[in-house]
């Protein structure tokens, strides 16, 4: 007699995990494709330098591959400097490395800039190129998977809602979000896009904090915010602001476990958002 309810009900579940799991990836995963389609089909896309590159690319041993008219003009590759590394073992060490005398201010921007490197030396040693060749598309591509895993969080926060309000978050964050107005900057050595991919994964982080509280979900809102803060230098007074006020995610849970967890990652956060203030010369 109980069959057939029994089956409903596996069928609900079943429908439950594809929504809450398979339809959120797969939000995703558009999201990555799309914004890869909007920089890199046909005629590769970019902004140009107004003299604002300098600092990211002295300070991360990076210069211009042709130095005639690059200012105002978008440029996709690049040189590293790798100091004569002569394998690609030598290669990833000498990535990595900062120029010290161009060194004048810390910032997690230049992370993202050294991963990239990492990212064309692996590339250049697959396809037999030279080590010291640089495609800003890996950063870009960094970015866009920045911005695919912040979709992906606020897809999964919908992920309860009816189907046609999933599909309108989707839709409205793939035609506001992903426009070449932004995305443009993702090939760049701005500051911008880094302080755009941050800002959407505080807000995602936000989100599933406000719908389930962990001490993961406040690591991850704590350390977007110091990404944000760290991107452009002028977000820093108002990130400390919100550090503090965000310690009030602790009366959200009970626990004293969770509690703890709050406040250190917001004492952290404060400290090393502080730290890239200290460094500003």
């Amino acid at each position: 007699m109980n069959r057939r309810p029994e089956k409903v009900r596996k069928k609900k579940r079943e429908s439950g995990i594809i929504r809450g799991r398979i339809l959120p990836i797969l939000g995703a995963v558009i999201v990555f494709i799309v914004s890869l389609s909007v920089l890199y089909y046909g005629d590769n896309v970019g902004l140009s330098d107004n003299g604002d590159f300098r600092r990211g690319l002295l300070t991360n041993n990076i210069s211009y591959k042709d130095d005639t008219d690059h200012y105002y003009l978008f440029k996709q590759d690049y040189v590293m400097d790798l100091s004569g590394a002569d394998n690609v073992f030598e290669a990833v060490y000498e990535a990595w490395q900062t120029n010290t005398e161009e060194d004048i201010y810390s910032s997690p921007h230049f992370l993202i800039i050294k991963i990239s490197k990492e990212l064309n030396v692996i590339a250049n040693a697959v396809t037999g190129r030279d080590y010291t060749e640089y495609n800003i598309a890996y950063m870009a591509v960094i970015y866009i998977f920045m911005l695919s895993v912040a979709a992906w969080v606020i897809f999964t926060f919908f992920a309860d809602a009816r189907i046609r309000v999933q599909l309108s978050v989707f839709l409205l964050f793939l035609f506001m979000f992903c426009d070449a107005g932004y995305l443009l900057y993702f090939n760049s050595f701005y500051g911008e896009p880094l302080q755009y991919t941050a800002l959407m994964m505080l807000v995602a982080f936000g989100m599933l904090i406000y719908k389930r509280p962990s001490v993961p979900k406040a690591i991850g809102f704590f350390v977007s915010l110091y990404f944000f803060a760290g991107a452009k230098l002028a977000n820093i007074p108002y990130s400390i602001i919100v550090a503090m006020l965000a310690v009030l995610i602790v009366i959200m849970r009970k626990d004293i476990l969770f509690k703890l967890g709050v406040i250190a990652a917001a004492v952290i956060c404060i400290v090393n958002i502080a730290g890239l203030y200290s460094s500003i010369p």
